[in-house]
């Protein structure tokens, strides 16, 4: 749950420096048909610059090139009850995301099925591969799959059948699926809605073009725009002749062409792209972003925080962790294969943020979690922080990555209870 909201919030940082780079230097060019593939490839960057993002080396041993890290001592202290997480905001951000997400779709499933109930109601011709709906109530003509909707009055209509046609032989209906389960999944973006307006006004510059090229003529074609701007439509989920952005689309019309040299603008969304990626490893967005995906709700009881302790916590570090019973009769917990094989599955997974190393980013870290007497790791926090929030981030997500099998649960007096872990990190360089 955490992760995939996690996902989204970078996804929404890459799309949002994508469409400012578009708008400024393709959105106002005449070639409209390369714009909308170029819409399609930022929307496609934006989902996939966040998994490829190049991660630094890992280590084996605890030493890799310049980067050093060192796994302290183990804290360990009994308790009978769980204590309350320091803050309840990162479960909250998921659980306002996926509402969000379910609000989204559930208006979209509603103009989904109204559109189509205008559809199936209406009466059916086939025309040029398409099916031409004649519909029982007026509607402003627009286009979805291969249906052109139509109200009586408009069925003799050839400028509007072209015009609608032209919007199903290029399957722009398809973009705007694509663009509508976008919207869903990052409904918290304004670069979401923002992009989809230019996706749905690069097909209608496209068909207007198409028209004139084809010999109409151009104020009887305008004209036409003008009269069918009024009227109940689907405007947000089909291509239709009642679109709100009459006045550009008259502009585009007689706009001179642009020069083919301009389509080279589109290189720079990639170098957009791995900045928007950089954006994430600002310690602020980068804590956010991984106490977010750290968020699980398997057992509606693990809550990720991140606290700044006064007491002052800072055990020496050592090659072999150690356990600190409070009294007689307390067992500490123990993770599988014992104390070596938890530190060396934490070698094994952690990473120097990337871009740290360059700035000289060290500290220590000492990550607080709950060992439950059900032997899983729950209640994550920052007992103790670097002063990095990138370093104090990867701390949380290493443990969590690396320790993924249950535990052998502490007890007292034979009774599994729960225990409370500090676990320092040291990072650290050469």
């Amino acid at each position: 749950m955490g992760a995939i909201t996690a996902y989204a919030m970078s996804v929404a940082i890459v799309l949002a420096v994508e469409y400012i780079i578009y708008k400024c230097l393709l959105a106002n060019a005449t070639f409209y048909r390369f714009n909308r593939l170029v819409i399609l490839m930022c929307y496609v960057v934006a989902l996939l610059a966040p998994l490829v993002r190049p991660a630094a080396g890992g280590l084996n041993t605890g030493v890799a090139g310049n980067q050093q890290f060192a796994v302290g001592d183990i804290v360990a202290t009994v308790t009978d009850t769980f204590q309350e997480p320091v803050s309840d905001v990162w479960l909250w951000i998921p659980l306002a995301y996926f509402a969000g997400a379910a609000v989204m779709a559930a208006v979209a499933i509603v103009s989904y099925a109204r559109m189509l109930s205008v559809i199936r109601k209406g009466e059916k011709r086939k025309l040029d591969g398409a099916v031409l709906v004649v519909a029982p109530v007026k509607v402003s003509p627009f286009s979805w799959g291969k249906y052109l909707v139509v109200s009586a009055e408009d069925a003799s209509n050839r400028l509007i059948i072209d015009h609608e046609l032209s919007h199903i032989r290029s399957a722009h209906s398809l973009d705007l699926i694509f663009a509508q389960i976008f919207m869903i999944f990052n409904w918290f973006n304004p670069a979401a809605y923002l992009m989809r307006t230019e996706l749905s006004a690069a097909h209608e510059y496209d068909v207007d073009a198409r028209m004139l090229r084809s010999g109409v003529d151009a104020r009887e074609y305008q004209m036409l725009l003008i009269r069918k701007t009024v009227g109940p439509g689907f405007q947000s989920i089909a291509n239709s002749l009642n679109h709100s952005q009459l006045k550009n689309r008259l502009t585009m019309m007689l706009k001179s062409r642009s020069k083919s040299v301009r389509r080279l603008c589109a290189a720079a969304l990639l170098p957009a792209a791995v900045l928007a990626v950089a954006m994430t490893d600002f310690p602020a967005v980068a804590s956010t972003i991984a106490n977010v995906a750290a968020v699980s709700l398997d057992k509606g009881s693990e809550k990720i925080a991140i606290a700044q302790e006064s007491e002052t916590f800072a055990p020496a570090v050592s090659e072999t962790p150690r356990q600190q019973p409070t009294s007689k009769g307390e067992v500490m917990p123990k993770y599988p294969a014992g104390d070596q094989a938890m530190m060396q599955a934490i070698f094994d997974e952690i990473r120097f943020p990337e871009g740290k190393i360059a700035e000289g980013a060290n500290g220590l870290v000492v990550v607080g979690f709950t060992v439950t007497s059900d032997g899983d790791m729950a209640d994550f926090v920052i007992r103790k922080s670097s002063g990095d929030a990138a370093l104090d981030a990867e701390a949380i997500r290493a443990i969590k990555a690396a320790l993924t099998k249950k535990w052998t649960p502490g007890t007292v007096d034979g009774r599994p209870v729960s225990v409370q872990y500090a676990l320092p990190i040291r990072f650290a360089l050469k």
